[in-house]
């Protein structure tokens, strides 16, 4: 039971470590584009989170649409 808890832990610690390391990339080009715009005046910090937001809503927002995609590829191919 110890090592099957021990296991577990570290492939959790393992794929979050993962998980992490390969939104750091994304995360540093956005902070840069963000400094860069900043600079120039285009913008103040809370129109750019705001957009932020905005664009993750989107992704809640289609949420209905792939739950009745999924409903309608189960009944196409798993029909008995």
């Amino acid at each position: 039971m110890g090592n099957l808890l021990g296991a577990m832990y570290a492939a959790v610690f393992f794929m979050g470590a993962m998980n992490a390391s390969s939104v750091q990339p994304v995360v540093a080009i956005e902070r840069t584009i963000f400094y860069r715009e900043r600079a120039a005046g285009m913008y103040s910090a809370l129109p750019y989170a705001f957009g932020q937001v905005q664009s993750k809503d989107r992704a809640a927002y289609r949420h209905p649409f792939d739950k009745f995609h999924k409903k309608l590829v189960n009944r196409i191919f798993f029909s008995y």
